[in-house]
Parts: C-alpha cells; sequence; structure tokens
C-alpha cells in the first residue's frame, strides 16, 4: 500500500501573486534584446507590484503603474496578459484585451506577446497566433487576446475579464472611448481586472492624472497606485533624481535639453503648453506693424548681415 503524500499546509501554498511571479520566470523567456531567449527574472519592484496586485485582500479591481520609459512597462504587461490567457490567472471562455492610443503602440504588446509563446515549445503547443488579427487564442481554454486601438470602432458590446490600457498619459483630456467602452464592458464580470501601465499624462487635467490622484487618495481599497518619480523641485537631469523615479538599473545616462526628455526619464508631470508667438501676431499686436508689410517694416537695410534676422519671443 503506498502512501500519499502530505498536502501542503495552509501556510505553505502559494498566494496567487507568488504564482504567478513563478509561472513568469518558468514558462516565459526574453523576447528581445541583449538578452533574448534566456528565461525572464524579473526584478524586485515588478514581484513587489504583482504581489501587491494579485494579493489584495480586497480584491483588486484597477492597478495603476506609473513609471519612466525604458522601465520594462511593455514586457511587463505581456507576460501578465499570457499568465491571463494560459497561465494560473486564466478564467476558461475569457475576453482579454490590451488598448493603446495607436495601432501601433497597441501592436507593441501583442508583438512581445507573440514572440515570447514562439520562443516557448510549451506555450506555441497551447496558444495560436494570429498575427493579421493582432489575437492570441488558447483553444483549450476559450481565451482571447485582442490588442485594441483608439481607432477601433468595434470596442462596445465587448465583455473582458482583463484589460491592460498600455501607455494611457498619451491621451489627451479627461475622456476616452475606448478606455470608457472597455471598463463598462467589464461590469459584467465577477472579478475584473484592469492594468494601467503608463508614463505620466503632461498635466493635471488629463485622464491619467485623474486617475492617479483617486487612487493615491485612497477612496477604494480594490484601486492600488504605484508612482514612481522625483520630487518637483529636483533636478530632472541629476543621475540621482533619475535613479529615484526609475525602479529599474539606470545604465547610462544622456543628459538631454528637453524637458519633456526630462518628464520621461524622472515622471513628472510637464504641461504642454507652448508659448510660442507667431511673428505675424507679434508684428501686428505688439509692435503695430502692418502683417501684410511686416519684413519690409522690421528689416533694417543698412544693418549689419548679421542682424538682418528676425527674432520673437512671448509668454
Amino acid at each position: 500500500m503506498t502512501q500519499e503524500p502530505d498536502a501542503p499546509a495552509a501556510d505553505e501554498r502559494q498566494t496567487l501573486g507568488e504564482e504567478i511571479i513563478a509561472w513568469i520566470e518558468s514558462e516565459c523567456r526574453v523576447p528581445e534584446g541583449a538578452l533574448i531567449g534566456q528565461p525572464i527574472q524579473l526584478m524586485d519592484w515588478q514581484k513587489s507590484w504583482i504581489l501587491r496586485v494579485y494579493n489584495n485582500p480586497a480584491g483588486t479591481r484597477r492597478a495603476i503603474l506609473s513609471l519612466p520609459r525604458k522601465s520594462g512597462k511593455t514586457c511587463l504587461s505581456a507576460t501578465l496578459l499570457l499568465t491571463h490567457l494560459v497561465g494560473p490567472a486564466a478564467v476558461p471562455n475569457s475576453q482579454l484585451y490590451s488598448a493603446a492610443q495607436s495601432r501601433d503602440q497597441a501592436a507593441l504588446v501583442y508583438a512581445l506577446a507573440a514572440k515570447i509563446v514562439r520562443m516557448s515549445p510549451r506555450l506555441s503547443a497551447a496558444i495560436v497566433c494570429k498575427d493579421g488579427t493582432k489575437q492570441l487564442v488558447c483553444p483549450a481554454r476559450g481565451t482571447v487576446y485582442r490588442a485594441l486601438s483608439s481607432e477601433h470602432s468595434t470596442a462596445y458590446g465587448l465583455s473582458p475579464v482583463f484589460v491592460c490600457h498600455d501607455e494611457l498619459g498619451l491621451t489627451r483630456g479627461v475622456r476616452s472611448p475606448l478606455y470608457e467602452a472597455l471598463e463598462s464592458g467589464s461590469a459584467a464580470q465577477l472579478a475584473p481586472l484592469s492594468l494601467v501601465i503608463s508614463t505620466q499624462a503632461p498635466s493635471d487635467d488629463a485622464l491619467l492624472s485623474v486617475l492617479i490622484d483617486d487612487a493615491l487618495a485612497g477612496h477604494d481599497p480594490r484601486v492600488i497606485c504605484s508612482l514612481y518619480t522625483a520630487p518637483p523641485d529636483a533636478d530632472p537631469f541629476d543621475i540621482e533624481t533619475i535613479k529615484l523615479a526609475n525602479p529599474a538599473p539606470v545604465f547610462s545616462h544622456s543628459p538631454q535639453s528637453s524637458s519633456a526628455s526630462a518628464g520621461l526619464l524622472t515622471l513628472e508631470r510637464l504641461f504642454g503648453q507652448h508659448f510660442l508667438v507667431c511673428p505675424f501676431a507679434w508684428c501686428d499686436r505688439v509692435l503695430g506693424i502692418d502683417t501684410h508689410i511686416w519684413p519690409a517694416a522690421c528689416v533694417d537695410t543698412n544693418a549689419a548681415p548679421c542682424t538682418q534676422r528676425f527674432a520673437f519671443a512671448g509668454k
């Protein structure tokens, strides 16, 4: 008579978050870059975030992860959608979506996920990649993933159990029809999950900024937010400031003169107004020169050649 192995004690069983971490590191391989083909090794901050999302006692409805560019956001999104497609978080016969503002951006998550699938014999045997429609299908579980962009007009009528909003910070204003369609459609599910993984939006009145501020206020325990950013008064070009805002290792630093570049590195909200004054408006409103003759009126024919250029300023 054989003896059955003892069942693991309750405190020894893996949580869902731990199962997901173990599954990603055992089944998924780096899809591109210097470490291509090697097993994915999640960074500590990625593990902490996954545990926070999937081990939330209240159950997570929306999880926001906002961090600077080149921190592995898209690859993390791809591995998590595969977890919901065929991994430990998969729900039979469920719909999964990634959403982005443009077709090109939407294709990035699909492309990385498809590469991960094709690099794994086990995943490629279970998942069908449809490049033409940007879909991943697991016939055995009945799960389907599709990449959507704001250019799609067929978002209404969907009923997703998992949505990953990629680079929602690119949304202008506080409304996004695609975001609203997917979020309202998920209400039919028992335990839907929406992930928002993006760099910061440029202003406080953008949709992502509103979602972040609401999450940080702590009104709903099912909504969590992990925001990596630098203090507003810190030098955005200082390497130590960049390290504060980047959980991933900073291997190199090339100073940029653009405030937009600084915002992508330190994740500050950079207000995108442009205070450029049209030369016609400057001549007409400030100098009182007829805009029909302003070039002739502004040029001093007796001046040296280097001064026969126009400079317009404004505030």
